[in-house]
């Protein structure tokens, strides 16, 4: 095998590696979740129907998706339809989400609001389960996304408790990609080198 199939073997391993390492979808399939990022909230605060004990996201900036998992309580949660809401901070403009999940149709409603309330963006998909919800959102819609990073400030809540009780989830776009196009370069310098030094 010759010097550059070499090179582009070890780059595509490398990238299939990291989207299964760092990539999710919004699917209802929850186990793509294990690696990201998310908070704890305290369990019985919330009313038996809504009250989150977790909260979960990854920006994925190739695929311009803000993706979520919100869990309810499993110790009281009926098997009933709930709703939930995600106010975002996105320097300084404000969006809404709006969440409908139903277990029962496995249904999620998701639509994204301006300050404004005027609607923006709507999707439906089967992307709920009795204690879960999963879901994405266009990073289009709520940041510049032709900048080098951004950041957003989330509040995640339902009719009756919030996650967390204080203060907001900051996710910053800023750090998830630049070590990917760091390292890749950095597999392409040294190829590089390898190259001149066998003369090819």
């Amino acid at each position: 095998m010759n010097i550059k199939l070499k090179v582009l073997f070890v780059i595509t391993l490398i990238y299939l590696t990291f989207g299964q390492v760092y990539g999710t979808t919004a699917e209802g399939i929850l186990i793509d979740w294990s690696d990201k990022p998310y908070l704890i909230d305290k369990e019985g605060d919330g009313s038996k129907i809504d009250d989150l004990v977790k909260v979960s996201w990854y920006p994925d900036v190739v695929a311009d998706k803000l993706y979520f998992r919100l869990t309810r309580s499993s110790l009281n949660s009926a098997n009933r339809s709930w709703k939930a809401y995600i106010d975002i901070n996105s320097e300084g403009n404000f969006f809404y989400i709006d969440i409908r999940s139903n277990p029962n149709s496995g249904k999620a409603d998701i639509a994204i609001y301006n300050e404004a309330w005027v609607l923006l963006w709507k999707t439906t998909g089967y992307w709920c389960d009795s204690y879960n919800s999963e879901l994405y959102i266009p990073m289009s819609y709520i940041a510049n996304v032709s900048e080098a990073g951004y950041g957003f400030e989330i509040y995640v809540r339902t009719d009756s408790d919030k996650a967390p009780d204080v203060g907001p989830i900051i996710i910053s776009t800023i750090s998830t990609y630049p070590t990917i196009t760091l390292f890749i370069v950095f597999i392409i310098v040294i190829a590089g080198s390898l190259s001149r030094r066998k003369g090819i």
